[in-house]
């Protein structure tokens, strides 16, 4: 069930697949949401080490299929309620598509990863050769920190500050 979208048909059509197939078209314009701890913010901001980073890639939605608030649903938890939780922001554009200081260099794709429930689901996808239909690898904590570092930077000279929402409906 919606808990921070007050019109729940609306909530449905936007947020779950409904059949729709995977739209592999990111544009240069559309933001991505990400959910984050509050208590993993430093005046305001995130920490850019907080940020997690695995060999699945880093979660977000598609501001094409989802509004802000809706990555912190349930349909996009995994069917948990996520409290304590801000929305970070960010475009396509700011992430770093490549990082070239280490052999192999690697790339990072944003791969659309629809759910049932949660037709916006993506990953930044990462592996050395930016190829979404490889696994995506974790890469060194090198590679890792300066992609964190530089997506931050975006992010706060864009003066996107992480947003918070008010639950609207029954939390169970």
């Amino acid at each position: 069930m919606s808990i921070y979208s007050a019109d729940l048909d609306e909530y449905r059509q936007r947020l779950h697949a409904n059949g729709r197939a995977t739209d592999p078209a990111f544009g240069l314009d559309e933001l991505l949401f990400r959910r984050f701890p509050k208590q993993s913010l430093v005046s305001g901001w995130p920490m850019a080490l907080a940020i997690p980073f695995d060999s699945s890639g880093i979660s977000v939605n598609r501001s094409r299929y989802s509004l802000a608030q809706d990555v912190l649903e349930p349909d996009c938890c995994g069917g948990n309620y996520r409290a304590g939780q801000v929305v970070l922001e960010f475009g396509v554009a700011d992430f770093p598509a490549e990082l070239p200081v280490e052999n192999p260099e690697y790339k990072f794709r944003l791969k659309h990863v629809p759910g049932e429930c949660c037709y916006a689901h993506s990953v930044i996808w990462c592996n050395p050769a930016g190829d979404i239909k490889q696994p995506c690898s974790t890469p060194s904590k090198t590679i890792r920190d300066l992609f964190r570092a530089e997506l931050l930077t975006k992010i706060q000279s864009a003066g996107r500050t992480p947003r918070e929402f008010t639950v609207l409906g029954p939390v169970a």
